[in-house]
């Protein structure tokens, strides 16, 4: 008859574990519960020695079961649930904006994937480097950019224009000095490691390499890779689109998951057909071009559009799924064009 349950009483030593681990392998690990001794005993026989057969029957008893990769109970996380009860809701990080942070705060510790989506131009980039400017300011959070449409140096002169908030080119306001650019410098050199392919093919599995090895590296908190479209996508024969775009933002969930890191992905909507007077509808989550897993794998969905005219950018919130991290709405910032930088939206006439 095939063994439905094997408990495994092993010596408490190094050679103990090798064989309750090759048993459970050939076992079943499924199948295998293993016995733990008191502290002061190596196997059954110090345990009934010291303590009585009754002590062996009560460990034999008590045996747990072989941990499987995957499984768990509620018990392994009580100092989590715990800490919930007593001290409320997660700690969290302001955005730098308070409109913003009433829609959304990054939280301390849990990693979430970001989506981020909006019309070319519309700010979405612009407003994810002021963003991680913020939390590398407030914060000393290190933030990866593996950008493929920036450059590094233009990408570095746009992040030390919002650390210094002072224009880096020439033009009616005084740009940055020398001992400024400095400053700057020093400060992105600390806080902005990159992710480029130079003469490699970026892939997913080139991507999550790298990923893994700047966290260890450097530390960072923040994961952006900008644009989705740039990378390498090597979809298995037979496999829909819409199955890869599931699979690959299920492993980016569980990287930013596992590593408490804000994965933040930037997807560019589909080709929208404008409107009567030329402008181009605001895009939604399911308006971003291969899958409406965008929408629905995003721990935070945010649409970024500005209007050229007014510099009035729009942050807007189409999802949130954890609901003490945030809701659902709309942020009005008003964009700098000399120092790239986000303030609070004042309309015109109020001071």
């Amino acid at each position: 008859a095939q063994v439905q349950k094997s408990i495994t009483a092993k010596d408490a030593d190094a050679p103990g574990g090798y064989l309750a681990d090759e048993l459970a392998r050939r076992l079943g690990r499924d199948r295998t519960w293993l016995v733990d001794w008191p502290d002061d005993c190596k196997d059954a026989n110090d345990v009934l020695t010291k303590h009585g057969g009754a002590k062996v029957r009560e460990c034999v008893e008590a045996a747990r079961p072989y941990p499987v990769t995957g499984l768990f109970t509620f018990e392994q996380f009580e100092h989590d649930i715990d800490r919930l009860y007593r001290e409320g809701v997660e700690e969290t990080h302001s955005t730098g904006w308070p409109a913003v942070d009433l829609l959304a705060k990054v939280p301390a510790r849990r990693g979430l994937l970001w989506i981020v989506t909006g019309v070319p131009g519309g700010g979405k980039s612009e407003w994810i480097d002021a963003l991680c400017v913020n939390l590398a300011k407030a914060q000393g959070w290190r933030t990866a950019f593996c950008s493929f449409e920036n450059p590094p140096d233009l990408h570095a002169a746009k992040l030390i224009e919002k650390y210094l908030e002072m224009p880096f080119w020439e033009g009616p306001r005084p740009r940055m000095g020398e001992a400024d650019l400095a400053r700057g410098k020093a400060f992105i050199a600390e806080h902005f490691p990159l992710i480029r392919a130079n003469d490699e093919s970026p892939t997913l599995d080139w991507l999550f390499d790298k990923m893994r090895a700047v966290v260890v590296r450097h530390g960072v908190r923040v994961l952006v890779i900008d644009p989705y479209n740039e990378l390498e996508h090597r979809r298995p024969q037979g496999m829909t689109e819409t199955e890869y775009v599931s699979d690959m933002l299920g492993r980016m969930r569980r990287f930013a998951y596992a590593h408490g890191c804000q994965v933040i992905l930037v997807a560019h909507p589909a080709k929208m057909r404008r409107r009567d007077d030329g402008t181009l509808p605001v895009p939604g989550l399911y308006d971003i071009s291969g899958s409406a897993n965008f929408a629905n794998k995003a721990d935070f969905g945010i649409t970024v559009h500005r209007d050229l005219k007014t510099g009035r950018t729009t942050i807007s919130v189409r999802k949130c799924r954890f609901k003490h991290l945030g809701k659902i709405g709309e942020a009005e910032l008003e964009y700098d064009v000399a120092t790239g930088c986000y303030r609070p939206y004042r309309k015109a006439g109020v001071s």
